[in-house]
Protein backbone atom coordinates (compact mmCIF):
# COMPACT_ATOMS: atom_id res chain seq x y z
CA UNK A 1 0.00 0.00 0.00
CA UNK A 2 1.39 3.26 -1.22
CA UNK A 3 0.93 6.13 1.53
CA UNK A 4 1.26 9.73 1.69
CA UNK A 5 1.28 12.07 4.52
CA UNK A 6 0.33 15.90 4.60
CA UNK A 7 1.60 17.73 7.56
CA UNK A 8 1.48 16.43 11.70
CA UNK A 9 -1.22 14.60 12.40
CA UNK A 10 -0.32 15.64 16.22
CA UNK A 11 0.20 19.08 15.80
CA UNK A 12 -2.85 19.87 13.56
CA UNK A 13 -4.88 17.88 16.88
CA UNK A 14 -3.02 19.77 19.81
CA UNK A 15 -3.23 23.36 17.63
CA UNK A 16 -7.13 22.39 17.08
CA UNK A 17 -7.53 22.10 20.91
CA UNK A 18 -5.25 25.09 21.51
CA UNK A 19 -7.67 27.08 19.50
CA UNK A 20 -10.71 25.82 21.04
CA UNK A 21 -10.11 26.62 24.46
CA UNK A 22 -8.44 30.44 23.34
CA UNK A 23 -11.97 30.43 21.29
CA UNK A 24 -13.89 29.54 24.76
CA UNK A 25 -12.07 31.99 26.97
CA UNK A 26 -12.66 34.76 24.41
CA UNK A 27 -16.15 33.85 24.37
CA UNK A 28 -16.30 33.70 27.63
CA UNK A 29 -14.73 37.17 28.60
CA UNK A 30 -17.10 38.61 26.20
CA UNK A 31 -20.14 37.05 28.15
CA UNK A 32 -18.60 38.33 31.16
CA UNK A 33 -17.45 41.69 29.95
CA UNK A 34 -20.97 42.29 28.34
CA UNK A 35 -22.79 41.30 31.52
CA UNK A 36 -20.42 43.34 33.54
CA UNK A 37 -22.17 46.63 35.86
CA UNK A 38 -19.86 49.32 35.08
CA UNK A 39 -19.79 48.24 30.84
CA UNK A 40 -23.71 48.64 31.25
CA UNK A 41 -23.25 51.94 33.23
CA UNK A 42 -20.97 53.22 29.80
CA UNK A 43 -23.71 51.68 27.35
CA UNK A 44 -26.83 53.04 29.44
CA UNK A 45 -28.68 49.82 29.43
CA UNK A 46 -28.20 47.03 30.42
CA UNK A 47 -27.90 43.87 28.09
CA UNK A 48 -30.00 40.74 28.30
CA UNK A 49 -28.20 37.31 29.42
CA UNK A 50 -29.66 35.56 26.56
CA UNK A 51 -27.90 38.17 24.03
CA UNK A 52 -24.34 38.26 26.09
CA UNK A 53 -24.34 34.67 26.04
CA UNK A 54 -25.28 34.68 22.16
CA UNK A 55 -22.68 37.37 21.74
CA UNK A 56 -19.73 35.47 23.70
CA UNK A 57 -20.92 31.80 21.81
CA UNK A 58 -21.11 33.55 18.40
CA UNK A 59 -17.36 34.70 18.76
CA UNK A 60 -16.51 31.64 20.18
CA UNK A 61 -17.97 29.60 17.10
CA UNK A 62 -16.33 32.30 14.76
CA UNK A 63 -12.68 31.75 15.93
CA UNK A 64 -12.75 27.95 15.88
CA UNK A 65 -14.60 27.83 12.23
CA UNK A 66 -11.93 30.52 11.35
CA UNK A 67 -8.93 28.45 12.36
CA UNK A 68 -10.49 25.47 11.23
CA UNK A 69 -11.29 26.23 7.79
CA UNK A 70 -8.07 28.21 7.44
CA UNK A 71 -5.61 25.56 8.44
CA UNK A 72 -7.25 22.30 9.65
CA UNK A 73 -9.77 20.67 6.94
CA UNK A 74 -8.36 18.52 4.59
CA UNK A 75 -7.14 15.19 4.34
CA UNK A 76 -4.16 13.87 6.34
CA UNK A 77 -3.39 10.53 4.71
CA UNK A 78 -3.70 9.29 1.04
CA UNK A 79 -3.11 5.80 0.48
CA UNK A 80 -3.83 3.81 -2.83
CA UNK A 81 -4.32 -0.18 -1.93
CA UNK A 82 -2.34 -2.78 -3.51
CA UNK A 83 -4.29 -3.39 -6.48
CA UNK A 84 -4.29 0.15 -7.70
CA UNK A 85 -8.01 0.71 -7.97
CA UNK A 86 -9.02 2.52 -4.30
CA UNK A 87 -7.64 5.93 -2.52
CA UNK A 88 -8.28 6.13 0.85
CA UNK A 89 -8.45 9.38 2.44
CA UNK A 90 -7.85 9.83 5.81
CA UNK A 91 -9.00 13.14 7.65
CA UNK A 92 -8.93 13.80 11.67
CA UNK A 93 -11.41 16.40 12.22
CA UNK A 94 -13.74 14.78 12.17
CA UNK A 95 -12.27 11.22 12.11
CA UNK A 96 -13.19 9.45 8.94
CA UNK A 97 -11.55 7.63 6.25
CA UNK A 98 -13.30 8.39 2.78
CA UNK A 99 -12.72 5.47 0.05
CA UNK A 100 -12.94 6.80 -3.62
CA UNK A 101 -12.48 4.03 -6.51
CA UNK A 102 -9.44 5.40 -9.27
CA UNK A 103 -12.07 5.48 -11.24
CA UNK A 104 -13.54 8.79 -9.69
CA UNK A 105 -10.63 10.68 -9.68
CA UNK A 106 -10.36 12.68 -12.66
CA UNK A 107 -7.24 14.92 -11.80
CA UNK A 108 -4.97 15.32 -9.39
CA UNK A 109 -3.46 18.88 -8.84
CA UNK A 110 -1.23 20.46 -6.01
CA UNK A 111 -1.54 24.34 -5.20
CA UNK A 112 0.37 26.73 -3.25
CA UNK A 113 -1.09 27.59 -0.17
CA UNK A 114 -0.01 30.29 2.66
CA UNK A 115 2.95 30.32 4.73
CA UNK A 116 5.17 28.61 1.92
CA UNK A 117 2.53 25.54 2.44
CA UNK A 118 1.51 23.59 -0.88
CA UNK A 119 -1.79 21.65 -1.49
CA UNK A 120 -3.30 18.98 -3.29
CA UNK A 121 -6.47 18.70 -4.60
CA UNK A 122 -8.05 15.55 -6.25
CA UNK A 123 -11.04 16.16 -8.56
CA UNK A 124 -13.42 13.81 -9.73
CA UNK A 125 -15.62 13.59 -13.42
CA UNK A 126 -18.30 15.49 -11.53
CA UNK A 127 -16.48 18.43 -10.18
CA UNK A 128 -16.30 17.24 -6.45
CA UNK A 129 -12.96 18.07 -5.01
CA UNK A 130 -11.11 16.65 -2.12
CA UNK A 131 -8.22 18.86 -1.21
CA UNK A 132 -5.26 17.78 1.46
CA UNK A 133 -4.55 19.69 4.60
CA UNK A 134 -1.56 21.96 3.96
CA UNK A 135 1.48 20.33 3.73
CA UNK A 136 5.24 21.11 2.88
CA UNK A 137 6.43 20.71 -0.90
CA UNK A 138 7.91 17.61 -0.94
CA UNK A 139 5.11 15.47 0.38
CA UNK A 140 2.61 17.22 -2.12
CA UNK A 141 4.67 16.68 -4.96
CA UNK A 142 5.66 13.31 -4.10
CA UNK A 143 1.66 12.33 -4.04
CA UNK A 144 0.72 14.85 -6.96
CA UNK A 145 3.88 13.07 -9.25
CA UNK A 146 2.60 9.18 -7.99
CA UNK A 147 -1.37 9.60 -8.73
CA UNK A 148 -0.70 11.53 -11.92
CA UNK A 149 1.50 8.32 -13.04
CA UNK A 150 -0.48 6.03 -12.01
CA UNK A 151 -3.68 7.89 -13.28
CA UNK A 152 -2.42 7.96 -16.22
CA UNK A 153 -0.51 4.60 -17.12
CA UNK A 154 -3.36 2.47 -15.70
CA UNK A 155 -6.59 1.87 -18.10
CA UNK A 156 -9.58 2.85 -16.06
CA UNK A 157 -11.90 -0.39 -15.36
CA UNK A 158 -15.42 -0.04 -16.87
CA UNK A 159 -18.59 0.39 -14.65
Amino acid sequence: MQSFAFGSVSGSTFAFYFFLLLALFTGFAICRILLEPRFQKILGKSIPRWQALAMGSGIALLVIAGVYFSSLNGFYRLEIDETGQEIHLQYILPARILILRRSAIAEARRFPSHKNLWQLVLYTPSGAQYSSARADYAPARKAWEYLNAHLDAQPKPEE
